[in-house]
């Protein structure tokens, strides 16, 4: 068995000092949080609530976001849904965050998790949306000649339609399973 002596010196390496290259300011993990919930944050989050937000808020329980207390996170916040919506006043955001001690890389990484965030979203299918039409179609005809051969059954259409309506209520949520495989 062979032993490394770690104590020896190397002469390749004698007297020689490595440089490491410095890494790029990176988000805070606290500052990366605000990034990811501000991704849903409207437009309408960044002005200050008025009486008719307080009234929504109050009859329909619509509650627009609160702005953060730390106004350091607060401008992230901003200027993360201004680039998001693309709005006009994303020059001053950024200006705005640059005074409040974000950096250039730092900018760069919240632009980054916003646009990321657009990036992996799947594209519709036109398929499955023609799919879903046609098995709706394909109902409704099942639904409606049902009625109607029922109708001189039970001398009823209000009958024959309350039966049917009962019959796909019990099947409907059979067919919308798939396959298990």
């Amino acid at each position: 068995m062979a032993l490394l002596d770690l104590n020896a010196s190397v002469p390749a390496f004698e007297g020689r000092t490595i440089a490491i290259p410095p890494q790029p300011e990176r988000l805070a993990p606290q500052e990366r949080l605000v990034v990811l919930l501000s991704r849903r944050d409207p437009l309408s989050s960044l002005s200050p609530r008025g009486t008719g937000s307080r009234l929504l808020g109050w009859l329909f329980g619509i509650t627009a976001p609160h702005r953060l207390a730390d106004e350091r996170l607060e401008t992230l916040r901003r200027f993360a849904v201004l680039h998001r919506l693309r709005q006009s006043g994303a020059a001053d955001a950024t200006d705005e965050a640059r005074r409040a001690g974000f950096s250039s890389a730092q900018l760069a990484q919240v632009r980054g998790l916003v646009d990321s965030a657009y990036a992996v979203r799947p594209l519709r299918s036109v398929g499955a949306l023609t799919q879903r039409i046609l098995f709706a179609l394909v109902g409704l005809l099942a639904f409606g000649s049902l009625t109607v051969w029922l109708t001189p059954q039970f001398d009823s259409v209000l009958v024959a339609f309350a039966l049917t309506t009962v019959g796909a209520l019990t099947i409907a949520p059979f067919a919308g399973q798939r396959a298990a495989g």
